[in-house]
């Protein structure tokens, strides 16, 4: 996936243009730090595939065009972004948006603090995910 197609994706499930301008500067801001991150990570000889960091930073959030920061369920943002990314047919940008929200969360945590999410663990496993 090229940029333009994941602001396509943005824009097509954008609520309103503002939202979407704020999701849209929100994942780049991010994508500027992740790719410093990754192309550290690549000179240590580590494989990374820095075109799923680049788009993942611009689509993680996409959640929050149905749960915004102040909704009661916004926790639940990353697994919508991820169902949408899924039914677009980009599951390894999927498993990057469901895996984001607390920078992980393990099935203990969630039965633990009774939150409103699937009991599983959504913690990030690949290099692209973390």
């Amino acid at each position: 996936m090229q940029e333009k197609e994941a602001v396509a994706i943005l824009k097509k499930y954008a609520p309103n243009p503002k939202t979407f301008q704020v999701i849209l500067q929100h994942g780049k801001a991010v994508q500027q730090v992740a790719v410093i991150i990754a192309q550290d990570i690549k000179r240590r000889r580590h494989k990374v595939d820095l075109q799923l960091v680049k788009m993942g930073c611009l689509l993680h959030d996409m959640g929050h065009f149905w749960y915004p920061p102040k909704h009661p369920d916004v926790i639940r943002h990353g697994l919508k972004a991820a169902q949408i990314l899924k039914k677009e047919g980009f599951p390894k940008l999927a498993k990057i948006a469901e895996r984001h929200i607390g920078v992980g969360i393990s099935k203990q945590d969630i039965i633990k603090g009774k939150l409103n999410l699937p009991k599983r663990d959504m913690l990030p496993k690949t290099i692209e995910e973390k």
